[in-house]
């Protein structure tokens, strides 16, 4: 791992997409009735990227569990935001069941009403925003960059301009490596240039 990235700050946050995209006060109170009528808060998440979320080595499907079949319960997964997912379902008094569709599907809020929430690392972004309502972020975390143990000439951020670099496609580090990512309330510091940038599907891909 070499230096972080001081001018990224990714935002953890949950996000919710209200019915048909609508703002209004009656569409908020109806989506609410509706978890609680159900007696579970149905959440999208990540089911390999630790230490945020995954399926939990060994775990088991809850008994009695009110999760539809296609759903996972809590118990079969781990991590930070299954933690968080839980605590928010706790507080309404509802079960935790988790979905865990493709990233593009979640922030391009194409949810059609298959979940609720999503809890997991989304930086809050102008795009996004048009589409996904967003919490306030609870915490935040730097970024880094990782090389071989035989490397010793990329040492900085800017070390990295030109040379081939993978991570994970469409995420926040795809936008800051093309010189395109916008955070609210932030300046960006593109030191970064012209990489020849490989994509994957999640970041552990990329790392492989």
């Amino acid at each position: 791992m070499k230096k972080l990235y001081p001018v990224l700050a990714l935002f953890i946050v949950f996000s919710l997409l209200l019915a048909g995209c609508q703002k209004s006060p009656e569409a908020a109170k109806d989506k609410l009735e509706e978890i609680l009528a159900r007696g579970t808060l149905i959440v999208s998440t990540d089911p390999a990227y630790p230490p945020q979320s995954e399926l939990a080595e060994g775990g088991k499907r809850a008994e009695n569990t009110k999760c539809a079949s296609d759903q996972h319960t809590a118990s079969e997964l781990s991590g930070f935001d299954i933690d968080v997912s839980v605590a928010i379902a706790k507080k309404l008094g509802v079960e935790a069941c988790f979905v865990t569709p493709a990233w593009d599907m979640i922030q391009s809020g194409s949810w059609s009403d298959r979940w609720d929430i999503s809890v997991g690392s989304m930086t809050i972004t102008p795009e996004r925003m048009k589409v996904l309502y967003f919490s306030q972020p609870y915490y935040t975390t730097p970024a880094a960059f990782f090389v071989h143990t035989d490397n010793a000439t990329l040492t900085q951020p800017a070390d990295l301009s030109g040379k081939k670099v993978g991570a994970c496609a469409g995420c926040t580090y795809d936008f800051f490596l093309a010189g395109t990512l916008q955070i609210p309330g932030e300046t960006m510091n593109y030191v970064v240039k012209d990489v020849q940038f490989t994509g994957y599907e999640t970041d552990l891909n990329a790392l492989q």
